[in-house]
């Protein structure tokens, strides 16, 4: 197993405007098991989405040929993943971009910003307004698809058996012992895996977690 790390999770605003209805899911009271599904299908799933709210008419074109074809291709995500940094761009904020291994895109303020609380105010108002304009629904649904293919309900199953799969942990390493670790911290906590390999960003990223590292 990986050198575990020191580290703080972290609630980004990429991820609470992002994946909302995903980590609503995940923090039902879902299962432990692997019984509930969000949806039969995923073109199911994407049908659900149209018909549950209001979404942009980027977002709706994509999601409705999901709603057909029973997938969201990268082609499309990307398109929406470039509209949404030359919106944020065109408002003054200028993110880091990151491509996770499954092809999931992460956007975050650069590292070495120390933002002002007007600063804070003006990202969380750009990135709001170019997520709700563009592909908001689109990355969330593209998200589940990637990392989440049985649909399961419940998300930190889903993100412990991508981290199995990914072997970043063991075969036998519990589902309550990552919910622990994966809880929220007001302190640095030390993880009992390397939460900043690659594989784990992806897992961790792709279901609505983040972590930043404070030392190690």
């Amino acid at each position: 197993m990986s050198m575990s790390r020191y580290v703080t999770a972290i609630a980004s605003a990429a991820i609470l405007a992002c994946l909302l209805t995903a980590c609503a899911t995940a923090t039902a009271a879902a299962p432990a098991d692997d019984g509930e599904r969000l949806a039969p299908s995923f073109a199911a799933l994407a049908q659900q989405y149209l018909n549950e709210g209001a979404m942009s008419d980027w977002d709706r074109a994509v999601v409705e040929k999901a709603a057909r074809t029973g997938r969201i291709s990268q082609a499309d995500y990307d398109e929406g993943a470039d509209n949404f940094e030359a919106c944020m761009i065109a408002g003054g904020e200028r993110w880091v971009r990151t491509r996770h291994l499954n092809g999931v895109v992460e956007f975050q303020p650069p590292h070495e910003s120390s933002s002002s609380d007007a600063e804070s105010e003006n990202q969380l108002r750009v990135q709001g307004q170019c997520y709700s304009s563009g592909y908001l629904v689109t990355q969330e649904l593209f998200a589940i698809q990637q990392v989440n293919p049985d649909l399961l309900s419940n998300f930190s199953l889903v993100a412990l058996k991508c981290l199995k799969s990914a072997g970043v942990v063991d075969e036998d390493f519990p589902l309550d012992e990552y919910e622990s670790a994966m809880g929220p911290h007001l302190i640095p906590v030390e993880y009992p895996f390397d939460v900043m390999d690659p594989r784990s960003q992806t897992c961790l990223w792709s279901t609505g977690s983040a972590v930043s590292v404070n030392g190690g």
